[in-house]
């Protein structure tokens, strides 16, 4: 009778310790080695400053290879509403601002 519980013990020690290996790799997986993936992926352009308009409704400023884009986004859809060249200066005069005709809508 004694061994039959010992056998029992044993397994569950041994699920223990699988499921133990299992949470840990995920872990490891999070910590280290999906933020390697994610910085990868963004490469190339920036989000300088944005400025939250009401409910799912945003305004950013990025700033991708040689030049800043102002972006309006809704729930459905992202828009281009104007565009610049950057420069090395921090401050940009208004004057080079130009429009943007382009938008993007998410199906």
């Amino acid at each position: 009778m004694e061994a039959g519980w010992m056998m029992i013990v044993k397994a569950l020690g041994s699920l223990t310790l699988v499921i133990a290996t299992i949470f840990a790799m995920a872990w490891v997986f999070k910590r280290f080695i999906q933020p390697l993936q994610t910085s990868a992926k963004t490469q190339g352009f920036r989000i300088t400053s944005m400025q939250d308009l009401g409910a799912k409704k945003k305004l950013l400023v990025v700033e991708f290879e040689s030049k800043r884009l102002l972006v309006g986004m809704t729930e459905n859809s992202m828009s281009t509403l104007c565009s610049i060249e950057s420069s090395n200066s921090p401050t940009s005069s208004l004057g080079d601002w130009k429009p943007a005709d382009e938008q993007v809508s998410r199906a």
